[in-house]
């Protein structure tokens, strides 16, 4: 269901054969080499740490590591070919990966849906709790879910954007010609669904594992979706509750309906106590059902949200996204 952008893992030490120390930066104290540092940042971001007084390996790289697979993101069926790419730098061997314990990773969804930014506005719009949710846009044009907490061990970040718009930038052009031939393997109005894991306890209870073992967590994404889970919890159950108006009576019209269950015959029956005998009630209910058939379609938009990164079908019609 979900893939990997980019996977942080901890090994044991005699798991990484380190075979060019040279390129390593060396942590030495009194002479005596306490670790080891690898870094770069093209054709794909690695990152490399040999703690020896730990005893230990830390592994940092991204998607980019499966080189002209990129587009596909990292899964079971490809681990090893980022894996042997990695290796191909000639830095150092990483051995038994499968056992390495994943610390950090991003699980990714790619969706092909024209209505990016409509996407983002509606799940900001909706949010099913303020304070324990923010919504944010960064300057890139990308959208951003923080889950309100002070602890490590229960952030999460929720990043929406259009995957093919950010690979038209510059700084792709150089990897897109070598393992591209200059093409962008990605749709347009690709859609991609980002839910970054910084600690375990996320990690397993996200995936809904007993350890972070990388087998386990690629095995996960063929039978869980961590991302619809969060966008189930973010996104308003029944997005009637949120209204944005621009007129007091917007408020007030929605209050009655939620007071009447959003049932047009109670808020008739309601409204008949305020009113002369005489008044012409459907025009008075006019404003009441017009605000309803809104707050339906909010509720289907969400629908059409979930589905998507669900069962990754396409939204052929347009969402109204539209704001009372």
């Amino acid at each position: 269901m979900f893939g990997l952008d980019k996977v942080k893992l901890v090994m044991d030490m005699d798991d990484v054969e380190v075979l060019n120390e040279d390129v390593f930066e060396k942590r030495v104290v009194e002479g005596e080499i306490l670790g080891l540092t690898f870094e770069q940042q093209t054709p794909f971001l690695l990152k490399i740490k040999i703690d020896y007084n730990q005893g230990e390996a830390v592994v940092e790289f991204t998607g980019k590591a499966l080189l002209s697979e990129y587009h596909n993101l990292i899964r079971l069926n490809n681990i090893r070919v980022a894996i042997d790419n990695i290796n191909a730098i000639g830095v150092c061997c990483i051995n038994n990966y499968m056992s390495a314990e994943v610390v950090k990773v991003d699980c990714t969804i790619d969706v092909h849906c024209p209505y990016v930014r409509g996407i983002s506005d509606f799940i900001n719009s909706n949010l099913s709790s303020y304070r324990k949710y923010i919504g944010r846009y960064l300057d890139n044009g990308n959208f951003i879910v923080d889950k309100n907490v002070t602890t490590k061990q229960c952030k999460k970040r929720l990043t929406v954007y259009n995957k093919f718009i950010e690979m038209e930038k510059a700084k792709h052009r150089k990897f897109l010609k070598k393992y591209y031939d200059g093409e962008n393997p990605f749709v347009h109005n690709n859609c991609r669904f980002e839910l970054n894991l910084t600690s375990k306890e996320q990690i397993r209870s996200s995936l809904h594992i007993e350890n972070t073992k990388l087998k386990n967590v690629l095995l996960s994404a063929q039978n869980v979706n961590p991302i619809y889970d969060f966008l189930n919890k973010v996104i308003c159950e029944d997005a009637t509750s949120v209204v944005q108006g621009s007129r007091i009576n917007d408020y007030y019209t929605a209050l009655v309906l939620k007071d009447c269950d959003y049932d047009i015959k109670k808020v008739e029956a309601k409204l008949r106590m305020y009113y002369s005998k005489g008044t012409k009630m459907r025009f008075v209910l006019k404003r009441y059902r017009q605000m309803l058939s809104t707050m339906n379609d909010k509720r289907g938009e969400r629908d059409a949200i979930l589905s998507l990164v669900k069962t990754k079908t396409q939204i052929t019609q347009r969402m109204k996204f539209e704001y009372l």
